[in-house]
């Protein structure tokens, strides 16, 4: 049953009633018609987690894609739910098998707040995940935009997301200049993705700004041009050539966190991470391992093993 969130009100057909007046000089039906159109007939369909609305399956897939390709994921995804079929037997798994199915995969806090989240999860609400993506995002791991995922995808929940694929279309549809990582940026897209919503087809329109930003709008050349569909490029011409300045914000060296490896027979050797060991074992970091089952790896602050 389609529900609205409770950041916003019904308003005429349908139509979200924005809190915000200034939303209001963002509202653009034509956008959303045009991009629900094109998602329907170029979007992609078959993911695994497109093949149900369980709200289970699509929180577990909203998680792992959270800074991660689909070609990655999709292996993972595919043994958590062979292992963890339903949100109460992720609950009750210990956290270290939880942390062994999800080792590679990266972010691994992640991981961590999907374990808790399981619980909360049973011991809250039932195992069953809330339609409205304000009490979503208050469970660990979920914040403002994949509540609303989620509960687009799951109950019909009319909400916006603004995830990065998402930033990239407004910034080049729109030609919205600046940094989006920047506060005021940001607050003028949500105002904006707030306005756009359409009336119904919230997972169609969901899953067609991730398609249309993954698919024409990357980061490295947010202005370059492919064999686009009528509409989407009806939507791109939208702004015109000085569409999307997209800005970069500079980027910070990343310090190398000291991590260590041994193995359980007793022979240990440490190196910082992008250095390999003597024994042959090389960086943990880098994810590229020596075929050994008997390696425990440890970055702090917490213990993988690797099987």
């Amino acid at each position: 049953m389609k529900s609205t969130a409770s950041r916003s009100k019904a308003g005429p057909a349908g139509q979200p009633q924005l809190a915000n007046s200034h939303a209001s000089l963002y509202v653009d039906h034509s956008f959303s018609a045009a991009l629900i159109t094109w998602q329907k007939q170029h979007g992609r369909h078959g993911l695994p987690w497109q093949q149900s609305h369980e709200a289970y399956r699509v929180w577990l897939s909203e998680i792992m894609l959270q800074q991660t390709q689909v070609t990655a994921v999709i292996p993972y995804y595919t043994r958590f739910l062979e292992t963890f079929p339903t949100v109460f037997d992720l609950a009750a798994a210990p956290a270290g098998q939880v942390m062994e199915h999800w080792a590679g995969l990266g972010y691994y806090t992640r991981a961590r707040n999907l374990h808790q989240c399981a619980k909360q999860v049973v011991d809250k609400y039932q195992g069953k995940f809330p339609a409205d993506p304000v009490l979503l995002q208050e469970l660990p791991g979920i914040g403002r935009s994949t509540a609303a995922a989620i509960t687009a995808f799951s109950y019909g929940t009319v909400a916006a997301i603004l995830d990065g694929n998402v930033k990239r279309v407004f910034a080049r549809v729109f030609g919205i200049d600046g940094y989006p990582g920047t506060r005021p940026v940001e607050d003028n897209m949500w105002l904006r993705a707030q306005a756009l919503l359409p009336a119904q087809d919230i997972g169609a329109y969901t899953q067609g700004l991730m398609d249309l930003g993954l698919r024409y709008v990357r980061a490295a050349a947010p202005n370059a041009r492919y064999a686009l569909s009528s509409h989407a490029a009806w939507l791109m011409r939208k702004a015109g050539p000085q569409s999307c300045r997209y800005a970069n914000q500079k980027k910070r060296k990343k310090k190398n966190k000291p991590s260590c490896c041994w193995c359980r027979t007793g022979q240990k050797s440490c190196w910082s991470a992008g250095h390999s060991p003597a024994s042959g074992v090389v960086c943990y970091r880098c994810l590229s391992w020596r075929a050994c089952r008997n390696i425990v790896v440890k970055t702090m602050p917490f213990l993988s093993m690797r099987k």
